[in-house]
């Protein structure tokens, strides 16, 4: 009877650390799989971030005649400003709306809204992981239009 016993405490015991180990493991295995998920979600997000802002700087670019026929260019710039609003970090939405905001008082030619720009471009690029940057109004804005680097 005693090893009757003594054989079933033991088949406890390792019946009781089989479920902790099976446990453990499972819980490995979420955590694991739940940061996988997370990372691939960022990946997305951050793969549409890239395809907006690049969709804003090629406005920039654009000769004036290709975008400002037709209300064209308000049309993009609206329909840019919906996707900034869902997927830009706040600094890039408060920066787009100060930027659309001195076009309308200072008009698309006037230094204050070279310097809005800039800083709207600034965060875009610190939002998609440039942290440190050297670059100045000048340097920025002549890349994107070489009439707006003039200064």
């Amino acid at each position: 009877m005693e090893n009757i016993s003594g054989l079933a405490s033991e088949i406890v015991v390792a019946f009781v650390i089989a479920l902790a180990t099976g446990a453990f493991t499972f819980m490995g295995f979420w955590r694991q799989a739940k940061a996988d998920l997370e990372q691939e979600y960022l990946k997305r997000f951050n793969d549409k971030k890239w395809g907006v802002y690049t969709e804003f700087a090629k406005l920039l670019q654009a000769p004036p005649q290709d975008i400002f026929e037709d209300g064209r260019r308000q049309a993009a710039e609206t329909a840019i400003a919906s996707q900034i609003v869902l997927i830009g970090s706040d600094e890039v939405v408060r920066a787009f709306r100060d930027w659309r905001e001195s076009a309308t008082v200072h008009g698309k030619a006037q230094r204050v809204t070279d310097e809005k720009l800039f800083l709207l471009v600034a965060n875009m690029r610190r939002d998609l992981g440039i942290k440190y940057s050297n670059l100045e109004v000048d340097d920025l804005l002549g890349v994107l239009n070489p009439s707006l680097g003039d200064g």
